[in-house]
């Protein structure tokens, strides 16, 4: 398949007070045309990290490496400053994780998104105005007319997440990154918005990286899914592939963490015994080692290995026969 989005070999450090910790480690992944990615992990795996360096969002003291970082067949890491400036909001666009902090209090629903719409389009206020009023239209908020006079504090959380929708959609992009965009919301309201997302990467032809912490999120939008712990990808595959046949014991701890419909009540959930570890303890093994019930001396000090299942589906672990682990054989 043609791929929009290509990350190879990725690794991002923070450098603070003399001391360099490595946050994302070795991350090779894509985004192929005609298709929504889900990224999925406990809050502190790295996932909001790995894509805020594709659009050059990290703090002065991060440092990136990539053997290339290539989109729409251009490298991103050999882009001037001022060319990345360019694909940035226009080709590549960001639903941030919290609306409220997002938007700014003291300005007008309207203002914010004629403003984006001017910066990528010459074109008069009054037209950007039209434009925004057809944005917000689009993005399923009723009388837009009026809601362009209000401001963000009048406007439900769901609502305002559908107006950054609006507002990243205002340049058309061919690929649109959702940082956690469910976030604080309920399940109802949850459920419109990523029926939102789907219904908008077919009508506006735009792929989609959907960063989740929960896998149960993504079973309906999803076509293809990454796991991340610990600034590594664990696990990665079509939707089916990682939610019905999980090869690497985090995944498969993930999946068990899950409510079933079925589950009876009062029935305790399978949590994940222990906490996520600080990225300055991390060393070249697995992350997720110490806690995980197969886990040997060998898994917390060897590379980690790439056992790949089939075209689509990989996962990083020293065991390369986990199932046979698992069945006692």
């Amino acid at each position: 398949m043609e791929k929009l989005l290509e990350i190879k070999n990725m690794s991002v450090s923070f450098e603070k007070d003399k001391k360099t910790t490595k946050i994302v480690r070795n991350i090779n992944l894509s985004v192929n045309r005609g298709e929504i990615l889900a990224i999925v992990g406990e809050s502190g795996s790295g996932k909001s990290v790995t894509v805020k360096s594709l659009m050059s969002l990290l703090p002065e003291y991060a440092h990136v490496e990539a053997d290339g970082v290539y989109f729409d067949g251009r490298d991103i890491m050999e882009m001037s400053p001022a060319d990345k400036r360019k694909i940035y909001g226009k080709d590549i666009s960001m639903i941030f994780q919290d609306p409220m902090t997002a938007l700014n209090p003291l300005k007008k629903i309207g203002s914010h998104l004629i403003e984006v719409i001017k910066r990528h389009q010459k074109i008069s206020t009054r037209e950007a105005k039209i434009l925004a009023v057809k944005m917000l239209q689009e993005v399923g908020i009723a009388a837009p007319e009026e809601r362009m006079k209000q401001y963000p504090h009048e406007f439900s959380g769901g609502m305002r997440q559908r107006v950054l929708i609006a507002m990243a959609l205002c340049s058309h992009p061919k690929l649109l990154i959702a940082d956690e965009p469910t976030t604080a919301l309920d399940v109802t309201i949850q459920a419109q918005i990523l029926k939102l997302l789907k219904t908008l990467h077919k009508k506006e032809d735009m792929d989609i990286i959907l960063i989740t912490h929960d896998l149960g999120v993504v079973a309906s939008v999803a076509d293809r899914i990454a796991v991340m712990y610990g600034g590594r990808i664990m696990e990665q595959g079509t939707k089916e592939e990682i939610l019905y046949d999980p090869k690497h014991p985090y995944t498969k701890a993930l999946l068990k963490a899950i409510p079933k419909s079925d589950t009876a009540r009062g029935t305790k959930l399978e949590a994940i015994a222990g906490s996520i570890p600080s990225f300055a303890d991390l060393g070249e093994g697995c992350p997720f080692a110490d806690r995980c019930e197969h886990a040997s001396v060998r898994c917390k000090n060897a590379n980690i290995g790439r056992n790949i299942f089939s075209e689509t589906h990989s996962s990083s672990c020293v065991l390369k026969e986990i199932e046979k682990i698992e069945q006692g054989a």
